[in-house]
């Protein structure tokens, strides 16, 4: 059974899922896939992102969680394809703001879709801890 990710809004519908993720070759030449979807009021989108390997979202989130109270700046994740972005900010009051960005490439005379979620700070924790045991489950079974 795959496993799904879910990053949900604390303040609107809004959610980012990540699933069916997959590894394909091995050592320096393995590279990930997964599927990345955006809902929100009435909106459906969905990519096959392609990447190195979904570690450094666990990354990017761990990140977060440690720097809860907030950060300057935007802490940013982009596939090495294209197909997903985020840049994610924070406000002192420990919300962090995650702006995804969905396109099926780099052209772009294509179509892109854009959504904002609100994370609390004791989400950070859960979405990190989610996201490795999604990667290492993967990992484990391949």
């Amino acid at each position: 059974m795959d496993e799904t990710v879910e990053i949900q809004s604390c303040d609107s519908p809004a959610r980012l899922l990540l699933s069916d993720l997959s590894y394909d070759g091995s050592g320096q030449d393995s590279w990930a896939s997964f599927v990345a979807t955006i809902e929100d009021d009435g909106l459906h989108a969905n990519v096959r992102v392609f990447d190195l390997g979904p570690e450094s979202l666990v990354d990017l989130f761990e990140q977060m969680n440690e720097e809860y109270r907030g950060w300057d700046g935007a802490k940013t994740w982009k596939s090495i394809e294209g197909q997903m972005a985020l840049s994610c900010t924070s406000d002192r009051s420990g919300h962090a703001f995650v702006e995804v960005v969905l396109r099926p490439d780099l052209r772009p005379d294509r179509w892109e879709v854009n959504s904002r979620l609100r994370i609390d700070a004791g989400q950070h924790d859960r979405i990190a801890k989610r996201l490795a045991r999604w990667v290492n489950a993967k990992q484990s079974a391949s």
